[in-house]
């Protein structure tokens, strides 16, 4: 009788520790910019349309830039991977200009990556905040 006690009691403890992350909320956003964590969803809503344009951060991709107190002869640029209404695209945001992704009658592009890099320090990409910008064209 002990046995089946303790089995339950092992087998409830493992399943009630195990918690999912809380859902990232959704961001809404209005004319310009938005900063979108891995993973989060951001609506952007134009006085123009009458759907918002949902954009998912799904990852950095890479993170060439030239980090604090490091001398660098190129400036280097961010790439991320995002959904646009469910559309797969990747861009890069370098000095050099950045690619845009035009959708429907909008240009969007990354206009800033957080944390910025550092000398001998790694960045945990589940860290990285992406500010994205949406003009109309």
């Amino acid at each position: 009788m002990s046995y089946k006690i303790l089995l339950i009691v092992s087998f409830l403890s493992v399943f009630m520790g195990c918690k999912e992350d809380p859902p990232i909320p959704e961001l809404k956003f209005y004319e310009g910019k938005g900063t979108l964590a891995i993973g989060q969803t951001g609506l952007y809503y134009s006085k123009n349309d009458s759907e918002p344009i949902k954009i998912k951060l799904i990852a950095v991709i890479s993170d060439s830039r030239c980090p604090e107190g490091a001398y660098c002869i190129w400036e280097g640029g961010v790439s991320a991977e995002f959904l646009v209404n469910g559309i797969n695209y990747k861009i890069l945001a370098a000095s050099m200009g950045n690619q845009s992704v035009n959708y429907k009658n909008k240009k969007i592009f990354i206009s800033g990556a957080n944390p910025y890099p550092r000398v001998n320090a790694k960045i945990d990409p589940r860290k990285y905040t992406v500010e994205f910008t949406v003009e109309v064209i």
